[in-house]
């Protein structure tokens, strides 16, 4: 996934809004201060996925209203739940599967 074609936060925009659809978790949950376990496996998800899409820890803060090394914790939280926890890894490669098919139309 390459970042350049999206103007600003048009990409996260796109990954809050599957991730919210496969987690079954809204986009303003996600992007709250709730630490209840569902909201936050999405949120740690969403950092993941943006990271490898190529945006910044700090730019993927700016768009989540947290600070970097929130954003570095919160995807490595995510790449550890993958380890262990298939049912987690099958949706993050579905995510990862919907949007390079998206990319590349």
């Amino acid at each position: 996934m390459k970042v350049s074609k999206y103007t600003n936060f048009e990409m996260l925009e796109k990954i809050l809004n599957l991730v919210s659809k496969i987690f079954g978790v809204t986009p303003d949950l996600i992007l709250s201060e709730s630490r209840k376990d569902d909201i936050c496996i999405a949120r740690n998800t969403l950092s993941l996925i943006a990271y490898e899409a190529g945006y910044t820890c700090k730019k993927i803060g700016d768009f989540i209203h947290r600070h970097y090394s929130v954003v570095l914790y919160e995807k490595g939280e995510a790449y550890n739940e993958c380890d262990i926890n298939f049912e987690y890894k099958r949706k993050v490669n579905h995510i990862r599967e919907i949007l390079n098919d998206t990319n590349c139309k």
